[in-house]
């Protein structure tokens, strides 16, 4: 009787685990299946799995030691979507900001560069590791762009950093090209008005695979540029400044990317025109609903762009002052988060009011005080709400955000 209880126990165990790990595997199945119809992100769409397989079963993991990689392959696929020349993975944005500065920066003293107040402090920390000085910018007109000024006064030792933020192109009419990096790393499947993706105006361009990013995959960053040398150089400096005759004649860091990301990558890059096109057209008909409710929002498109021409790593609306933060609230009451519009003000951190000026020497300390100086005065824009883009593709998730946009007017009109 005892041996009978123990081996009913034993089987009810088994039955019970193959059951959990049957509905387990239909729970990533449905959710594979209908995650970008139901919000849901990262999502899957089904393929990268198999892609991994196949470099693990390649033996083809490093692309330091195979020239025909997984690396190698995404990287033309790159090529071809960016219409650029040159695309090379690297390990992270953050590290691809750094790689280029400290190529722009060679032996040079005293170098600066520009970038945009409200942002992510990887950006000015990734500028700062290369021994370039970051010089945090108020925007000009736009609050998504720089003053027309800091592209007119680039050179060399002023480097600039424009930022493309959640898929909204910063016009780039005033840009020397051989002194621009473009920050695009928020804004994959961006067009600027003459047609051109974003990335591709600049001397480089600059993508990120990391979190809250158009195309993820964990981590993961690249740079793309029609510059062969440039590219020579990325290539030496991202593998310990490694030659191809095996000799190291510069600085080099480990900047490389796994071909096992890269298999993420490589899928998500097939699929991801389908995924888009999803979100704009999703974008046009939540505008069109919105324009019959007469009320004071409005999705924020850009004077000289088209929907079509937008990248939506979020969707921005556009509201009057007075009515921001009531509405964000109420909004967020019933069900509609958002995501911060603007990223950290670097001026007011810490480290850059503050303990900055023991990494740097006199004559940087002066430009960067200077910097402080004219750009102390400063208030963020409070008439934009980022809404994540999970609520665009699907009907009913539009539904839902619409009747929550009128429910939110409603309590504050």
């Amino acid at each position: 009787m005892l041996l009978k209880k123990r081996l009913l126990r034993f089987f009810k165990r088994i039955i019970k685990d193959d059951a959990n790990r049957f509905l387990k595997k239909l729970y990533f199945l449905l959710k594979s299946f209908l995650a970008k119809y139901l919000g849901l992100y990262p999502f899957s769409n089904g393929r990268e799995i198999f892609s991994v397989l196949s470099v693990l079963n390649s033996g083809k993991w490093n692309s330091a030691y195979s020239k025909d990689s997984k690396v190698t392959e995404t990287e033309k696929q790159f090529c071809n979507y960016l219409d650029a020349d040159y695309c090379i993975l690297v390990s992270s944005g953050g590290v691809a900001i750094e790689i280029l500065m400290r190529i722009f920066k060679g032996s040079n003293k005293n170098v600066f560069c520009s970038h945009i107040r409200h942002t992510c402090p990887a950006q000015p920390f990734s500028i700062l590791r290369s021994g370039v000085i970051p010089l945090p910018t108020n925007p000009g007109i736009d609050p998504f762009s720089m003053p027309k000024e800091i592209y007119n006064n680039s050179s060399e030792k002023n480097l600039v950093l424009p930022t493309h933020y959640w898929g909204y192109p910063e016009k780039l009419n005033h840009i020397i090209p051989e002194y621009t990096i473009e920050d695009c790393c928020l804004s994959f499947d961006s067009y600027q008005s003459n047609g051109a993706h974003v990335g591709t105006q600049g001397i480089a361009g600059i993508f990120s695979f990391g979190y809250l990013k158009p195309i993820q995959a964990g981590e993961g960053g690249l740079i793309c540029t029609n510059n062969k040398s440039l590219a020579d150089e990325i290539r030496i400096m991202q593998n310990y400044g490694i030659s191809n005759s095996e000799d190291v004649k510069s600085f080099g860091l480990n900047g490389r990317i796994s071909c096992v990301q890269a298999a993420i990558i490589s899928e998500q890059l097939k699929t991801y025109k389908k995924f888009i096109d999803l979100i704009r057209n999703g974008v046009y008909k939540l505008q069109n609903d919105l324009s019959k409710l007469n009320l004071p929002i409005e999705i924020y498109i850009p004077s000289g762009f088209r929907i079509e021409q937008l990248g939506f790593s979020a969707v921005l609306l556009k509201i009057s002052s007075p009515l921001y933060l009531k509405f964000k609230i109420e909004l967020e009451k019933n069900g509609v988060e958002t995501v911060d519009t603007f990223f950290q003000d670097i001026l007011s951190l810490s480290y850059f009011k503050e303990e900055i000026r023991r990494t740097i020497n006199q004559h940087e300390e002066k430009v960067y005080e200077h910097n402080i100086s004219i750009n102390k005065n400063y208030h963020y824009p409070d008439n934009y709400i980022a809404i994540p883009r999970k609520w665009i593709p699907n009907k009913y998730m539009r539904a839902f955000l619409k009747n929550a946009i009128i429910k939110s007017f409603k309590e504050i009109i």
